[in-house]
């Protein structure tokens, strides 16, 4: 009996939530701006008056395409929008969870194996989504004109914090700094390009093989080749010597055949058997 129940009660469970699906709704925590209210005994979703406004406007901003995620951060911040009460500032991560979220323009599908329901598209409406989209992936591609060939471009990260280290031009020399995109008040300085270079230098060198020992391997891989080349060399030639005497064979046998020294039957056993 008790299995029974348990099992009826899944099921219960996955068709209530497919009916939800179906209906449009979300089955799990709704996203940033909407909030769970109970209504007539059942879990409903309502936009949150406190921070629907937010998504609003931050989908609005982007849209515009002339906003990074590091701007929208500063203009949401200067139009005294907070995230929560606990973090004023909106995160990165978040913003980019947002811009990114189906749920905004009401596209809701089942969020693991054993809910079935197909995506539903509610009465929000898609256009402004659509536009937030392709300003995203147009942002995502790599932009390569106009871009300065750092040495190091792309290849170093912050030890402290992680992040990235970008690199600028001032008064003529290259300096590299952290971005710190992660930690704000991370303590690394800058740092110039030549010195990045003489420490990268120094540490190859300790891990390099010693030059003696260097030459010695490539004299020996030279001599090896040119064993393998000698070696390859004399079986081709001796393969070419066989072919030779074959064909000189086959050569006088047709003679022989033209002067009438062997019969029609005699030659094809012999060419066969050769």
């Amino acid at each position: 009996m008790a299995s029974f129940f348990t099992e009826q009660q899944s099921v219960d469970v996955r068709e209530g939530l497919a009916r939800r699906v179906k209906e449009g709704w979300f089955i799990s925590l709704p996203p940033y701006g909407y909030l769970n209210v109970r209504k007539d005994g059942r879990s409903m979703v309502e936009p949150d008056p406190r921070t629907a406004d937010n998504v609003r406007r931050i989908f609005e901003l982007f849209a515009q395409g002339t906003f990074t995620l590091e701007g929208l951060i500063v203009q949401l911040r200067d139009e005294r929008r907070l995230f929560r009460t606990s973090a004023p500032d909106f995160p990165r991560s978040s913003l980019h969870r947002i811009l990114s979220n189906v749920g905004y323009c009401g596209i809701v599908s089942p969020p693991r194996r054993g809910v079935r329901g197909p995506l539903r598209v509610t009465r929000h409406t898609r256009k402004l989504f659509d536009q937030v989209q392709a300003v995203l992936k147009r942002k995502s591609k790599p932009h390569t004109r106009g871009l300065k060939p750092y040495l190091y471009r792309g290849m170093l990260r912050c030890g402290e914090c992680g992040c990235c280290v970008t690199t600028e031009t001032q008064k003529g020399h290259n300096y590299l700094h952290c971005t710190k995109r992660v930690k704000r008040d991370c303590a690394q300085r800058f740092v110039c390009e030549e010195v990045v270079s003489d420490r990268i230098t120094q540490i190859l060198g300790s891990v390099g093989i010693p030059a003696a020992d260097a030459d010695w391997m490539v004299s020996q891989l030279v001599a090896h080749q040119g064993d393998e080349n000698t070696a390859s060399r004399t079986v081709t030639d001796r393969l070419h010597s066989s072919l030779s005497d074959i064909a000189a064979k086959r050569q006088r046998l047709a003679d022989l055949y033209v002067d009438r020294g062997l019969q029609l039957d005699e030659y094809s056993a012999i060419s066969v058997a050769g």
